[in-house]
């Protein structure tokens, strides 16, 4: 349960693929979630990526399916904000001069 502890060292090295590549798999998901939600504030839209995501890790832990790690949920939070914030970047109408 100490984040960023376990995932990270692979044969006595560093390895931040397994982090980075949970992060980009929720990227989508706040895109999408904020193309469905617009409305919604981003304190909304970050608690719903995260529900999802320890959702998913609990599901993965029940069924002894991969490993359920509090890494995994914090870079999935992390990659859903980064959808979301994404989104509010794109969105946003250029001011004509």
């Amino acid at each position: 349960m100490i984040p960023f502890a376990g995932s990270v060292v692979i044969n006595n090295q560093l390895d931040y693929s397994e982090i980075v590549l949970n992060m980009v798999v929720f990227i989508p998901f706040g895109l999408y979630l904020s193309m469905m939600k617009p409305d919604w504030p981003f304190r909304k839209k970050i608690i719903l990526a995260a529900g999802v995501s320890l959702l998913f890790e609990v599901l993965q832990f029940l069924f002894a399916i991969g490993g359920a790690d509090i890494t995994d949920l914090i870079g999935n939070t992390f990659g859903g904000a980064v959808g979301i914030g994404f989104y509010i970047v794109s969105s946003k109408k250029t001011v004509k001069t």
